[in-house]
């Protein structure tokens, strides 16, 4: 999809505004003859525009719209009224005639009507693989009217059902109100009122999420979804004490980030899961198009075959033994599902299934900043892999923050974690971790008793519930850990959830009434948009454990693939991930990456990146490469003072 960038200014104008609703007025003809001397494509504009450029004024934007999970095809189908003229200084020219016009529709809304402010307007330009959309990702949050009312449903009989009520239960039923009069939510856990997000982090019991109080990295990618789809949810996250933090924040000290067009997009946001589930679940509740029934356990799905086609999934059956006739069935029971379970005893074909150990434990305790006593200078993002163990801080909402540190799975010494006061004694090893509990910067969350949470028995796995000859249910969905899940250390979990309820409400939009087509159009996408980065974190496990992809001589797609992995990590960890504390422009490449903007092998394909970085690759060669931002230390020196009581806690273990 192509930038299409919509300006409505004066000549002498040095911002811009963008007017929608029915209220609009078209531009005056004056004003439109006065701009008609520069010819979208033309010779002169495309000049003065690489003059521009090659003077450093105006960087490409690389925004996509489907970064945000929005088509051109839904904002010329929106309901609404825009008025838009093209600026002279405009580059993105492709296919302007469809948009320096009005977007009229016979279900205008008159009370809808938007103005967007846009300080010194940066003209974009369109690259090969880099669809921009500039401007287009806040107009579309303000302008269309699916980011701020639920659309009118295309389904008018049976409801869809959700199974499951975390996150991506709770974005999928969101979508599903678009499309449905009727959602159902059925969330096995029971249900606790919760006044505000310290009572929802303190007293809201997810036996069925156990992810729920470790550390979560919520990338710029969710903000962006959220802001295209539920910018409801981003205004309260805001307002219960949600930090946005930007890229230059997020740079290593000493690393000057010259301000970009395009890292307005990078900002992620700093948040406890149980925040974001709070505000998210409320804003579900809100809807009286949406039921939650909560402390509800799915035994199975309910279906019926027509002459020995494949299964049609007509509702579920609850452990209760009542059942929930449904249109749809959206999965989003997370990396548990017994999705697998339910459609075999319908006699549909299994999924087709991948997975690898993420060979990692993880400990993670929560604590909170004490007014006043914040040492200053402290970077915002921490994170280390030492390679015999991971340790990273996350920043939270109303001066919360965790502390994470991964080990592997066969080290049993590391297994002493468990115990807060050894933890707290083996952070005390880490100069990078220091600031953060030094001094008595920070207290437990709860008290001394805070406790430290494990979570492991990790798998990376990827389920598709679609093959050659169409769904493997008909009406049958799975969104979420039940059909992505890759190791959490990465972040990506949340992310997933969002861009594929994105996904979900584009099938359903595309395809109204045709189950199957927005079952195979979803699974297409959710490869396109999800399976790059689940390769990645695969291939980053099996470098961490020290392995290497099998070489398969007898396929060569399969060689290839693993030659490709090989060299990928070899050139990532010797020369970007160096260069990424040195250059701003490979620590923007790799920002981008990271936060799901760009797919991973964009760190390969952009010539800009890969030319950053070979000194640092030569300086690695040479043994003087660049200081890491995690400084080490050494195994030795950590488990010393971890095991400083050992024998004493061992005597008092067994009485001696």
């Amino acid at each position: 999809m192509n930038c299409r960038r919509l300006w409505a200014a004066t000549p002498s104008a040095s911002s811009t505004t963008i007017v929608t609703g029915a209220n609009a007025r078209a531009p005056s003809p004056a004003n439109t003859r006065a701009r008609s001397h520069v010819r979208p494509g033309s010779h002169a504009s495309g000049t003065a525009a690489a003059s521009r450029r090659s003077r450093g004024a105006i960087p490409p934007c690389r925004t996509r719209l489907r970064t945000v999970g929005v088509t051109m095809r839904q904002v010329r189908n929106g309901r609404m009224r825009l008025v838009a003229m093209v600026s002279p200084a405009m580059l993105c020219w492709p296919r302007i005639g469809t948009v320096s016009r009005w977007w009229n529709s016979s279900h205008a809304i008159p009370a809808f009507s938007a103005k967007l402010k846009i300080a010194a307007p940066t003209p974009c330009s369109s690259r090969r693989n880099r669809r921009c959309a500039g401007d287009m990702r806040a107009l579309i949050a303000y302008s269309h009217p699916r980011m701020s009312r639920e659309e009118a449903p295309h389904h008018l009989g049976l409801p869809a059902v959700v199974i499951g009520g975390g996150i991506a239960g709770l974005a999928a039923a969101r979508v599903l109100a678009r499309h449905f009069t009727r959602v159902v939510v059925l969330e096995r856990d029971q249900q606790v009122e919760m006044a505000s997000p310290e009572e929802a982090f303190d007293g809201w019991e997810r036996p069925g999420v156990p992810q729920f109080r470790h550390s979560h990295a919520f990338l710029a990618r969710v903000r962006l979804l959220l802001l295209a789809h539920f910018p409801d949810v981003l205004d309260r996250l805001r307002e219960v004490g949600m930090r946005e933090i930007g890229l230059a924040e997020a740079a290593p000290r000493g690393l000057g980030v010259a301000p970009r067009a395009d890292d307005e997009d990078i900002v992620l946001l700093a948040c406890r899961r149980a925040t974001f589930e709070w505000v998210l679940r409320a804003s579900v509740v809100a809807r009286p198009a949406i039921e939650l029934h909560e402390g509800l356990s799915v035994a199975g799905l309910i279906g019926t075959v027509v002459d020995g086609d494949r299964p049609t999934v007509t509702g579920v059956r609850l452990e209760d033994g009542r059942s929930v006739e449904a249109a749809l069935v959206v999965d989003t029971t997370g990396r548990r599902s017994r999705a697998p379970q339910w459609l075999a005893a319908l006699r549909a074909p299994p999924p087709r299934e991948r997975s690898a150990p993420c060979g990692i434990f993880y400990y993670t305790r929560f604590y909170r900043e004490r007014r006043g006593r914040v040492p200053g200078g402290r970077p915002a993002l921490v994170a280390g892999d030492l390679g015999w163990v991971k340790v990273a801080i996350f920043p939270g909402d109303a001066g919360s923050f965790s502390i994470t540190v991964g080990t592997p799975v066969g080290d049993p010494h590391l297994k002493a974690l468990i115990d807060p006061a050894r933890f707290e004694r083996f952070l005390g090893a880490f100069p990078t971790v220091a600031p953060w509990l030094a001094g008595r910067a920070a207290e437990p969350i709860a008290g001394p008793h805070t406790p430290v949470l494990v979570m492991g028995q990790l798998q990376n796995r990827l389920r598709r519930f679609v093959d050659r000859e169409g769904p493997l249910a008909n009406g049958f969905f799975a969104i979420g850990d039940a059909a992505y899940h890759s190791n959490p250390i990465y972040g990506r979990g949340v992310t997933s959830s969002l861009v594929q309820a994105a996904l979900l409400d584009e099938a359903l939009d595309r395809h109204p009434g045709d189950l199957r087509a927005a079952a195979r159009h979803l699974d297409r996408a959710s490869e396109a948009e999800l399976r790059p980065f689940w390769d990645a974190a695969v291939a980053g496990d099996r470098r961490s454990a020290g392995g290497r992809r099998p070489f398969q001589l007898t396929n060569p797609r399969a060689y290839l693939a693993a030659m490709a992995a090989e060299v990928f990590g070899w050139f990532f960890d010797r020369a970007l991930l160096p260069a990424s504390r040195i250059d701003p422009i490979v620590f923007r490449g790799l920002m981008r990456v990271f936060n799901m903007l760009e797919p991973p092998d964009h760190l390969l394909r952009d010539p800009e990146l890969v030319l950053h970085a070979l000194p640092a690759l030569a300086r690695t060669l040479r043994g003087d490469g660049p200081a890491p931002a995690f400084a080490p230390v050494p195994r030795a020196v950590a488990l010393a003072r971890l095991g400083a009581d050992d024998e004493a806690m061992q005597a008092e273990r067994f009485g001696g």
